[in-house]
């Protein structure tokens, strides 16, 4: 699998970035748009996270030699300073539960009816497209969801391991 190796201004640490992995059974990772790649990420603080930004990695630990960690699907960043959750998320709630300090961590996405709030660690290193690029791409949303692999219909039942439709 290629990758880059990239460098963030104030950091010693080498950020190594790979292409986006192929869904698996296990690890589900929804495709970037047509043309979009692991060629036009960069690595940014998450403090310099601006709106419009694709975020499509974390990394490990460091210091030292960090691993890209892809997203299962990537998000168009929203930044907003922590604490601020418009949906009550259980994300926020639980930090709060714990004492986090707000001007040490932002959340990157606000939560919505779908996910709750991308909750981060002021100078964690994020790999972005930045939004000027992005904005040269087809929409996150072009790219068709992952099936579900496992869906049951709602008229279907189980007996004795075989399925069976009611009368």
């Amino acid at each position: 699998m290629p990758e880059r190796i990239l460098t963030m201004p104030g950091s010693t640490d080498q950020f190594v970035l790979t292409e986006r992995p192929a869904p698996t059974l296990t690890d589900r990772y929804r495709p970037l748009p047509d043309g979009m790649d692991h060629t036009h990420l960069t690595v940014v603080p998450a403090h310099q996270v601006r709106t419009g930004d694709v975020v499509a990695a974390f990394f490990t630990d460091g210091p030292g030699t960090r691993y890209a960690e892809h997203v299962p699907e990537a998000f168009t960043a929203h930044p907003r300073p922590f604490g601020t959750c418009p949906e009550q998320c259980e994300e926020c709630e639980d930090s709060s539960a714990y004492g986090v300090a707000a001007d040490r961590y932002l959340c990157l996405d606000p939560a919505d009816e779908q996910a709750d709030c991308v909750i981060v660690f002021r100078n964690t290193p994020v790999a972005i497209v930045p939004a000027d690029i992005a904005a040269r791409f087809p929409p996150l949303d072009s790219t068709p969801p992952l099936p579900d692999l496992f869906t049951l219909d709602s008229r279907d039942r189980l007996r004795g391991g075989q399925r069976s439709r009611p009368p």
